[in-house]
């Protein structure tokens, strides 16, 4: 033990000066001191600790005397969490060897004091290209939440933490596209998601094929992604209602099994030369919905800065299809370029006679919805589409209450227009359907695709009607899944969702679009 280091003081009393001797830090009650002389009055240790460096144990009143704690009179080992600078930290509890790195602001001595830099002796703010593992990253300057992505070998807590997104058992691995395992950047298993690179290596997933998961329409080898983030084979079926809605039951009720209303089936031994390929001929499984005709005339109002250009679109698109200018040159003039206000002559009654009929996009979608020719002297446009009082109003496409109000039609206060998209579209001319199917990625059936698709019958039963004693059959309405349709509507139509005696519609205009495929 250190000998006693010893304060004086005097105290003048008169003439009389007295020196007064008080023991420092660390001595011990004796019977005499180290000098022989008497003991301390009141014995016992010392009172005080007087030196901020006094040794562990030794006797103290509070902290200050002490390189850590006074705790219960006497002066504790010096830690990292009591509140002083002590040992070899550079701040109070951090900075130095051993204690906590420092936070923004706190004095050090060089960088390893620091969460950051030291800079000019002052702790900097952590980055993320500061050399060091700080902030949230799971390893040197990289992952966690906003670092760059760790490279392959790199320690990460999950995939997000890795730049080429596959983190296993706490290190960055390469993902591969063939394990079986959803990695990477994939958005489905071994499929989908964008190319990633780490320097010479590229990770490029194949594109995901049909009711796989996908992001965003460069995930699927369809280049559709639909609104439920599951690849489809047309556009015109990215919307819930009417595009994915196909199939046995009504939307909402118990066992309904749905699937895309843009399946198509193949047509066995059927082929054709398109676009330089040979390509297998494919035709709809499901007539077209209302849900999908609403579809297409969105994107084209898109694309035409709100306006429903469908003539334009089609007259650029005969330019670059060869199929498409086969079914639809020389009858853009029946096509709408706008909403309303757009007058095409037909011939009239009597000979010669002129009847001029509106052909913008509203009326072939709502009240005159085509033109049927003349019936003694009356203009025959329209064929139950019109929802008046009176009238035997079916059209399946719904209008809002600005459309309806236009018109002066009545409300619809049973069905609603997603309950409508659901439902088979009716009410549209052929050469609208086949400017719909070739925006859609195919073309108008043709009879030869439907014969060889349901064979060569020109009735779903058989080569002849149906017998008066089948009310079913001569409606021409359907049943459970589509089967039950007249095959003269099926020569110039394509496909619709219909499922139950609710979807039935008569006279209606359906259609089926006949796609292609490389083979």
């Amino acid at each position: 033990m250190r000998p006693p280091r010893f304060a004086s003081s005097t105290l003048a009393l008169g003439s009389v000066v007295l020196v007064l001797l008080a023991a420092a830090c660390g001595s011990s009650s004796s019977d005499a001191d180290d000098s022989g002389g008497a003991p301390e009055a009141g014995g016992g240790r010392s009172p005080t600790c007087a030196e901020p460096d006094c040794d562990v144990g030794a006797s103290c009143v509070d902290s200050d005397g002490c390189a850590g704690l006074c705790i219960d009179g006497a002066c504790a080992e010096p830690t990292h969490d009591d509140g002083k600078k002590n040992l070899d930290e550079t701040d109070v509890d951090c900075g130095g060897a051993t204690a906590p790195a420092c936070a923004v602001g706190r004095a050090c001595g060089e960088s390893r004091d620091c969460a950051g830099l030291c800079t000019s002796g002052v702790c900097a703010e952590p980055t993320h290209d500061d050399g060091k593992k700080n902030l949230d990253e799971t390893d040197v300057d990289c992952g966690g939440a906003t670092a760059p992505g760790c490279f392959i070998g790199k320690a990460c807590g999950s995939n997000t933490d890795c730049n080429l997104g596959y983190c296993l058992t706490g290190a960055c691995v390469e993902p591969a596209t063939d394990d079986g395992i959803k990695n990477g950047a994939e958005t489905d298993v071994d499929c989908g998601g964008a190319d990633r690179t780490e320097g010479a290596l590229v990770v490029s997933p194949p594109r995901c094929a049909l009711t796989k998961t996908c992001a965003s329409d460069s995930d699927c080898a369809s280049a559709v992604c639909s609104d439920l983030k599951k690849c489809v084979e047309a556009p015109s079926c990215r919307p819930l209602r009417g595009g994915a809605t196909c199939g046995s039951g009504e939307t909402g009720q118990p066992n309904a099994a749905h699937e895309s209303c843009c399946k198509t089936l193949p047509v066995a031994g059927m082929t054709i030369a398109h676009g330089g390929a040979n390509k297998q001929v494919y035709v709809d499984k499901y007539e077209i919905t209302a849900g999908r005709i609403r579809a297409w005339v969105a994107a084209i109002k898109a694309q035409y800065g709100g306006v429903p250009n469908i003539r334009a679109w089609v007259v650029a698109r005969i330019a670059t299809d060869a199929l498409v200018s086969t079914q639809l040159s020389g009858k853009t003039q029946y096509l709408p370029s706008r909403n309303d206000g757009e007058s095409l002559g037909f011939p009239g009654n009597p000979a010669g006679a002129t009847a001029n009929i509106d052909i913008g996009l509203l009326n072939q979608l709502g009240p005159t919805s085509y033109y049927r020719g003349v019936a003694a002297a009356v203009i025959n446009a329209t064929s139950g589409c019109g929802m008046y009082t009176g009238s035997y109003g079916h059209r399946t496409y719904g209008f809002d209450d600005a459309e309806r109000a236009y018109f002066g039609e009545i409300a619809r206060p049973h069905t609603t227009i997603a309950q409508l998209d659901e439902k088979s579209m009716n009410c549209l001319t052929p050469i609208m359907y086949a400017a719909f199917c070739a925006w859609d990625g195919g073309y108008l059936a043709t009879r030869d695709a439907l014969q060889g698709a349901y064979g060569p019958d020109a009735w779903p039963w058989g080569a002849t009607p149906a017998p008066v004693s089948d009310p079913l059959a001569r409606s021409n309405s359907t049943t459970g899944s589509g089967a039950s349709l007249q095959r003269t509507h099926r020569a110039t139509s394509f496909r619709s969702s219909t499922t139950g005696p609710s979807r039935r519609t008569s006279r209606r205009s359906s259609q089926r679009r006949v796609a292609f495929r490389s083979t």
